[in-house]
């Protein structure tokens, strides 16, 4: 990893969105967790629209997510995709949640344990616990992969989840705020700018951004 890179990275999009991770993620602890499941390989529009339908029917608390009936639990997160699987793993989070009222203060203790929930995946737990929780973690996403691989911070080589996340923690001595900044800040730009196929003409890191070059097209 380029830190050089990353804090340029940073400093640049702090300009433009100051603290935004401060207030990123909203919603209470458990329903930033829900949506945190929901938004696997969905959209995050999907992911909200599912979470209204679960608190309409009061089911974005604990206790009775729980004891829900799965079928009425598919039916509202229908447009998540995949709500055979994420209604099973909205469970588990429910149990898991009623059953550990209180996590680890140790992060790594913390994370072993949501890890154990089935449905519950290295980025989704991490944000979980970064955002509902304000753990000292970071959650690689394939934004950030994307992101950071045309900027320069990444090279395409480095592919291990654990390492990119070890190196940003260390990078940013564990400062939540800024964590919460860093990854908002990848899925802002990646939503607005940094599709598959880039905006790099519209992109507020174009000047900046190594990557640019590679497609003339948008220039």
């Amino acid at each position: 990893m380029y830190l050089d890179r990353l804090f340029l990275y940073y400093e640049e999009l702090y300009r433009h969105y100051k603290n935004i991770g401060a207030h990123w993620w909203p919603g209470s602890p458990f329903e930033i967790a829900l949506s945190a499941v929901l938004v696997q390989n969905s959209k995050w529009e999907a992911a909200w629209h599912s979470i209204t339908n679960l608190k309409k029917r009061k089911l974005t608390k604990p206790t009775n997510l729980m004891n829900a009936d799965i079928t009425l639990v598919k039916q509202l997160i229908k447009n998540s995709g995949f709500y055979n699987q994420k209604a099973e793993y909205l469970k588990n989070l429910a149990h898991f949640w009623v059953n550990h009222p209180q996590l680890d203060d140790d992060t790594e203790n913390a994370r072993k344990k949501l890890l154990s929930v089935k449905g519950i995946g290295k980025e989704t737990a991490d944000s979980i616990l970064l955002y509902a929780f304000n753990y000292p973690t970071f959650p690689v996403s394939l934004y950030t992969r994307r992101v950071f691989t045309r900027f320069g911070i990444l090279d395409e080589r480095e592919t291990s989840y654990e390492k990119i996340r070890s190196a940003i923690l260390q990078s940013f001595s564990r400062d939540i705020l800024k964590l919460k900044n860093l990854h908002a800040y990848n899925v802002e730009v990646a939503r607005s700018f940094c599709f598959k196929t880039p905006k790099c003409n519209a992109c507020i890191l174009s000047r900046k951004c190594l990557k640019r070059v590679a497609y003339p097209a948008n220039s």
